[in-house]
């Protein structure tokens, strides 16, 4: 709240600066500088927030920047989408992103959206690994044999996302990550502190999803799947941008 004000390119009638907006999550306020947000604006016109750290540092990007980098650039945004929680406990909304809530009984067998039905390999990065092994897709193929218009399983390998979790001692989870699967190239190297695009089609990313309680928010970030061995650092870093620019509540028209 105390940062000296930046002052970057403008464009038409407007100037792009770090200067703090009102942001609401809930009945939660904060006054983020409006560079951290993907526009370098603000949040969108339905009060939504999503905001920007550009790795490998993960901080703000300098206002305007956005506006003028390359596609290389821009593979360097972690992107995070903040969601207020508040149609049911925010714990459930996490621990539901295991299972189907389909009352199909084929449907909730499908290996892409059950865990259940996965396999789980050695641990990476401290995070379980679940993945769809060759004998999942059999056994699913065969449980719907004479019904694949209906039920039939992704055609595009890179549809079988990799899972990885964190979970407390009562099992329930607190980081669930959904990346391409290791057997796809990531696209991108890393080099020094650049990413560097690889000879490939495509760049593997994950989608990243992790919940801070005190604010009843729950986080959906993404980010090429080269830098997913910062998943902690990640985490932790939008942690301390909420908690810095956090300015209180407001119930029932109450000024925080």
């Amino acid at each position: 709240m105390n940062e000296p004000l930046i002052v970057g390119p403008t464009d038409g009638n407007f100037t792009y600066t770090n200067e703090p907006q009102l942001t609401k999550l809930g009945p939660h306020r904060f006054m983020i500088p409006a560079n951290y947000f993907t526009d370098q604006i603000g949040p969108d016109f339905q009060g939504g927030a999503i905001l920007e750290l550009v790795w490998p540092k993960l901080e703000a990007a300098p206002p305007g920047w956005t506006r003028i980098t390359n596609a290389l650039q821009q593979a360097h945004l972690v992107r995070a989408n903040l969601d207020y929680i508040d149609k049911w406990p925010l714990q459930n909304a996490m621990d539901s992103s295991l299972r189907t809530g389909s009352e199909d009984p084929i449907l909730r067998q499908d290996p892409t959206d059950n865990i259940d039905y996965r396999t789980r390999r050695e641990d990476v990065l401290g995070l379980e690994r679940w993945v769809v092994s060759e004998e999942d897709k059999t056994r699913y193929l065969k449980l719907t044999e004479g019904q694949r218009d209906r039920y039939g399983l992704p055609a595009d390998p890179w549809d079988f996302e990799d899972w990885y979790l964190r979970r407390d001692s009562h099992g329930h989870v607190l980081t669930h990550i959904e990346c391409a699967p290791a057997t796809q190239p990531d696209g991108l190297i890393i080099v020094n502190d650049s990413l560097i695009r690889e000879d490939t089609t495509r760049v593997a990313l994950c989608s990243h999803a992790f919940s801070v309680p005190k604010y009843g928010v729950s986080l959906n970030v993404t980010y090429p799947r080269v830098v997913m061995h910062e998943w902690e650092h990640i985490e932790a870093r939008y942690r301390a941008v909420m908690d810095r620019y956090y300015i209180g509540t407001e119930r029932n028209g109450d000024k925080p």
